[in-house]
């Protein structure tokens, strides 16, 4: 059976990732989820519901490798907002690629952000950009997708006090999580 590798099976993204699959049925894959805490109750939570959770953490290269054992595809997010900030981020997305084709994964579907090949003067986003061109170096197969703000995380009242009348484009993360599910 093919195995699935999500990480942030918890978050908004890898969580919305996660419910799609199994909202559509899942008895042709083995789903994993990256977790720090297997015995949290987030992750018992995931186990109830048929995913594994797997310990793990995306800077400690032997936790990877061992999570990454029998894994076909994986899915990848990636936090900035840690203490080594973008810097850190960008760790976190190179050692999960290199790690990733060292056990074998066949494919990464990452998860960048819009305008991140044109805004590179936003440091987030420069730091997805260098993350996609890593992944499309490495030799294996790759989909990214760069989905544009998620409205559940803007206020309700936010406005542009510099620009009133500016649009912005924003997602739901429940929409993106199905696509990239591919259910």
């Amino acid at each position: 059976m093919p195995t699935i590798f999500v990480v942030g099976g918890t978050g908004q993204q890898g969580g919305g990732v996660l419910n799609a699959l199994l909202s559509h049925g899942h008895s042709d894959l083995v789903i994993r989820a990256l977790t720090r805490n297997p015995s949290s109750s987030a992750a018992r939570t995931l186990e109830t519901r048929g995913v594994q959770p797997v310990k793990g953490d995306l800077l400690d290269r032997s936790s990877l490798l061992a999570a990454l054992a029998g894994v076909d595809r994986a899915y990848l997010v990636t936090d900035f907002r840690g203490p080594e900030d973008v810097e850190g981020e960008l760790k976190q997305g190179r050692l999960f690629i290199d790690t990733a084709k060292e056990a074998g994964v066949s494919h990464i579907v990452f998860s960048s952000v819009a305008g991140a090949d044109i805004a590179q003067a936003v440091d987030h986003f420069y730091t997805k950009f260098k993350l996609e061109e890593d992944l499309r170096a490495s030799g294996l197969g790759w989909t990214i997708v760069r989905p544009v703000g998620f409205m559940e995380v803007i206020p309700p009242t936010l406005t542009s006090s510099s620009k009133p009348s500016r649009k912005e484009k924003v997602s739901k993360a429940r929409d993106v999580s199905v696509c990239l599910a591919g259910r």
